[in-house]
């Protein structure tokens, strides 16, 4: 991993508390993770079916630790990309310092449809499930999608602004030294809003997102200001 690359993604995580790597794996990997992970899946909720999901987190729902798995088939779900991947691992170690963490194992939270209503870590929130004995579908995966575009050109203006001493003038100015291309907004399908007067800048989505069934005010995910002052007066 190369220095400039390891400093985006540690501002990225300072910023958000998370990372997008996008493209990190190759997609035949990931492909055949999920190959070997689907049967695994689909045996564990026949076994869950045949005992009336007694055993499981509730009615549709399994927590699977597939450690003994990749030790048994040694195949993409024990390789050291997935398991013990270096790139990963330093970054862990910069942002917690070495020797202050252990490598866990992925547990694979699987939920199907008409699972029951789990109320921690939840996908649905009670609120908007009348009848929590009732079958239902997760409702929180599709939320997140526009995020990710939209991260990646939050992170470009703070890199761009602390880098040069003030942020673009544009959103254009980042092509291509902070992104490849210009991300779209997958919401309405038109360039991200952003306006700045030299010191401080600020980036949304035009999209009404207020009127998403899930959210009771505009998802402030996509609206983000620097400073936050200005973002607070604006609002």
């Amino acid at each position: 991993m190369n220095a400039r690359q390891k400093q985006i993604w540690l501002t990225e995580f300072q910023l958000n508390g998370f990372v997008v790597l996008p493209r990190f794996l190759p997609l035949e990997f990931v492909e055949a993770m999920r190959d070997e992970l689907l049967p695994l899946l689909e045996s564990e909720q026949a076994k869950a079916e045949q005992n009336d999901w007694g055993q499981g987190r509730a009615r549709g729902r399994l927590s699977l630790h597939i450690a003994p798995y990749a030790d048994m088939l040694k195949g993409a779900l024990a390789d050291a990309r997935y398991r013990a991947n270096p790139v990963i691992e330093d970054l862990v170690d910069t942002i917690l310092g070495q020797g202050q963490w252990k490598r866990g194992w992925t547990v694979v939270e699987a939920v199907w449809r008409g699972a029951a209503h789990m109320s921690w870590h939840s996908d649905q929130k009670l609120e908007e499930t009348p009848d929590i004995d009732a079958p239902h579908q997760p409702l929180r995966l599709t939320d997140n999608i526009p995020r990710v575009d939209f991260t990646r050109t939050v992170i470009a203006i703070e890199r761009h602004r602390r880098e040069n001493g003030r942020p673009p003038a544009a959103l254009a100015d980042l092509v291509p030294r902070e992104l490849p291309e210009l991300p779209v907004d997958p919401v309405t399908g038109r360039d991200f809003r952003y306006e700045t007067d030299g010191i401080g800048w600020r980036v949304r989505s035009e999209a009404d997102v207020s009127s998403m069934a899930s959210a009771n005010l505009p998802d402030p995910v996509l609206d983000w200001a620097r400073p936050w002052e200005k973002l607070a007066a604006d609002r």
